[in-house]
């Protein structure tokens, strides 16, 4: 009995234990399903707590959200429809947009992983979370409808507000009054159109205003601002796919149109254009005279790099499709500053000149800014640990994949750290740097002043906290923002208004020889964020705190892009292009300015021709383990090729297009050879009868092109999959023995190995391969 007394007592103290430290368990039978597709192992849910917490990650990215990850501050950011989302790791509190909310369970971090509560999902990103218990299975979907437009415009001979939405919902309206509104509720419906207010010509209302008015449940917002009791509403679609909500009198008669207004004399001046930004009142009755200390942030060392080759050439531009753009070539060993990066290109300064160079040409020299870091064998937290650095210790940056780079410490190891722990971006600030009007801290010294005649206004979001004491006979008012922002201080009668962010005032587009340049104006310093998605054809810049005075969208068609808008989010603005055939860009700044310049370069693989050849077919299934046939990864990683190459001007050869014909081995060499193509690629998954087999290996035959190709093939594979390299391998594959032109034949994982199996059935890592053999063609052509 005694005994078991002990037990009981051991079992309460554990449980104890474990609720003291927030100790997480996966939940092995648990399974995790966005929009359908049932995720793998690795992403399963966790408890903490009792609570189900889940990768945030892979959820905002499958459901069409943007995501940035900020390792000093050690927060996430999210760009969900117009909605900006900020949580940081270990802390209860979330932002989005100017609420606050509060979590059961803090995020943190797992596995490297970004784990956050499931009710944050449902409640504060939108979506709908189902448990099915029978299933043990958790589903997270995207809303049912969406409303991406909403405008004022004539239809049917009437004002009207025209909205564009998608999917199923429904809508309710109510009146309200003192002031006088109608109000349209949409049950289901989720704004990606933005929260605004739109300006009405009208008899009957002055204005309509849009907003999320809430998230559980999705319920959009539009409000009518009335000028009388005396009307109500009509909602109907009309053409053009719009819902159209019309303001009638109360009985029902068409609203008659308002008196033309007079003409515009074209020689007046534009009266001007204004935003309303963030601002901080600083309450100081009968202040005479005060002094302002800025900070913005201490300066970056600069970076230097050391050409690592024989020569190399230096150009105007990150591409090597114009031998004109050559500006000089350098010798091994020279050492040059770097001032800022794009995809595979440093900028970097020669002779008071800024040139590109490809970056895996040139290693750069740097001083570690953070303490015990993990070095790596292999891009990816599955690889061992090799060596540690330390803060200050130098380090060599040997190549750069996406997310992680590889390095080679004090001691002489090579291997890899997570991009984002060695910060290279960060540290390329260039000398003109416009910080004049931008601060991370603001420091105010008012004159003669007691502090309890000191108060303040409402606390915009991005200010983290606001501080008084006193100094003498003075007052000192300190403002610390979350990060380095723009601002404006106005003295008025109350005391002092400092108004924060900044106004994207004018966008200037134009292209010529093969470039499409998009020039920004702003009326305070901005700074940027890049997001790029190769799949869906979008480059995207983020301006925090920056509103632009007009959204607006623009059709291009041209080589390069189809469309350009301009937007606004909750607190930023935002720049989308939609690309047509993309190679490379640069933003011809890497700080703060009032002159953003993007400019894009058609890419280097238009006119190619490349033969795709997804291996076995029909009857021919290839390897095949717990349902997942060889014959249709291949297939499908291969059509994910082929769309962006062909959204990059590329002619693609496919050598079959479906699953159910067997194309024999001979009739794959002679179809593809009797082409004009540049280079061909085979597309395997591997497997092995005994064991699991891991890694991903590339092929290739005899010729010198050949090799380069499957090395460029195999970085690409590491990078997407994390797998372990097994190496390029020289081998007489029929296909590629015999085809005439550079060529390989890719294993791209084990389908025998349960880990890997589950990546390549994934959408997920089907992109991420397919994205990665894109680079790697194009590196192959780059330095051909």
């Amino acid at each position: 009995m005694n005994h078991y007394k002990r037990v009981w007592a051991l079992v309460l103290i554990a449980a104890l234990i474990l609720n003291m430290f927030n100790i997480a368990f996966a939940v092995n039978d648990i399974s995790l399903y966005i929009d359908g597709e049932k995720l793998g192992n690795e992403f399963k849910p966790v408890l903490v707590n009792n609570k189900s917490i889940a990768p945030i990650r892979i959820i905002t990215e499958k459901l069409g959200s943007q995501i940035k990850w900020n390792g000093e501050n050690r927060t996430v950011t999210i760009f969900n429809g117009s909605s900006k989302i900020v949580l940081t790791i270990d802390k209860n509190t979330v932002t989005r947009d100017s609420q606050t909310f509060t979590l059961d369970v803090a995020p943190q971090i797992i596995n490297n992983r970004t784990y956050v509560p499931l009710r944050f999902v449902s409640e504060i990103l939108g979506y709908e979370v189902k448990w099915t218990g029978s299933a043990r299975r958790i589903d997270i979907n995207s809303p049912s409808s969406s409303i991406t437009e909403v405008i004022a415009a004539r239809a049917e001979d009437k004002q009207a507000i025209l909205v564009k939405i998608d999917g199923e919902y429904s809508y309710n309206t109510f009146s309200l009054s003192d002031p006088n509104r109608q109000v349209i509720d949409f049950n289901g419906a989720k704004l990606n159109a933005g929260t605004k207010t739109i300006s009405v010509t009208s008899d009957y209302y002055t204005q309509a205003r849009t907003s999320q008015l809430s998230y559980n449940p999705l319920v959009s917002r539009i409000v009518l601002d009335c000028t009388t009791k005396e009307s109500k509403l009509e909602i109907k679609p009309v053409t053009g796919g719009y819902l159209a909500i019309f303001l009638l009198p109360s009985d029902g008669s068409p609203v008659e149109p308002t008196e033309p207004t007079d003409p515009i004399d074209p020689s007046e001046p534009d009266p001007p254009i204004t935003v309303e930004k963030s601002k901080i009142q600083i309450n100081a009755a009968n202040l005479v005279d005060y002094k302002l200390e800025s900070l913005f942030e201490e300066p970056h060392k600069p970076v230097f790099g050391v050409i690592s080759s024989a020569k190399v050439n230096l150009r105007t531009e990150p591409s090597t499709a114009d031998s004109n753009t050559i500006r000089a070539t350098v010798d091994g060993g020279t050492k040059l500053q770097v001032v800022g990066q794009t995809i595979g290109w440093y900028n970097v300064m020669y002779k008071n000149e800024k040139l590109w160079v490809a970056d895996w040409l040139l290693t750069l020299d740097l001083e570690m800014l953070r303490n015990n870091v993990n070095v790596r064998t292999g891009p990816g937290t599955t690889f061992p640990v090799i060596d540690t650095v330390l803060r200050g210790e130098p380090l060599k940056v040997l190549e750069r994949k996406p997310d992680w780079v590889k390095v080679q410490t004090q001691n002489g190891k090579e291997g890899f750290i997570a991009e984002w722990l060695v910060g290279i971006n960060n540290r390329l600030v260039e000398g003109d740097h416009d910080s004049q009007d931008v601060a991370k801290e603001l420091t105010f010294t008012l004159n003669n002043m007691n502090i309890n005649n000191i108060s303040f206004g409402e606390k915009p979001s991005m200010i983290s906290s606001i501080t008084k004491a006193t100094v003498g006979s003075d007052v000192e008012v300190k403002i610390v923002l979350a990060e380095p922002i723009s601002y404006s201080v106005i003295k008025n009668n109350e005391g002092l208004q400092v108004e924060l962010g900044s106004a994207l005032t004018d966008m200037k587009i134009t292209e010529a020889d093969g470039r499409l340049t998009i020039d920004l104006s702003f009326d305070k310093p901005a700074n940027f964020t890049v997001f790029q998605n190769l799949l869906d054809d979008n480059l995207l810049l983020d301006f925090p705190y920056s509103k632009a005075v007009k959204e607006e969208t623009k059709e291009i068609n041209s080589k390069i892009a189809k469309t350009i808008k301009l937007s606004n989010t909750a607190e930023s603005s935002q720049l989308l292009v939609n690309l047509s055939n993309l190679g490379t860009y640069k933003v011809n700044t890497t700080g703060f300015s009032k002159n953003i310049q993007l400019v894009l370069l058609s890419s280097s693989l238009s006119g190619k021709v490349i033969a795709l050849d997804p291996g076995h077919g029909g009857s021919d299934s290839g390897a095949a383990r717990a349902g997942v046939l060889e014959k249709t990864l291949n297939l499908e990683v291969a059509k994910k090729v082929r769309d962006i190459l062909v959204s990059k001007g590329v002619t693609v050869v496919m050598t079959r297009e479906n699953n159910d014909t067997r194309v024999s081995l001979e009739e794959r060499v002679e179809y593809v050879n009797s082409l004009n193509v540049d280079i061909a690629i085979s597309i395997h998954a591997n497997s092995v009868d005994v064991g699991q087999g891991s890694g991903v290996e590339t092929y290739y035959y005899s010729k010198q092109e050949s090799e380069r190709l499957a090395r460029c093939l195999q970085d690409g594979l590491v990078t997407a999959t994390g797998f372990r390299s097994r190496g390029i391998i020289p081998k007489g594959f029929y296909v590629i023995k015999h085809w005439k032109m550079p060529s390989a034949l890719i294993e791209m994982g084990f389908i025998s190995n349960p880990t890997e199996r589950q990546f390549l059935n994934s959408t997920n890592g089907q992109n991420a391969i397919a994205e990665n053999i894109v680079s790697a063609i194009e590196r192959f052509f780059m330095y051909k």
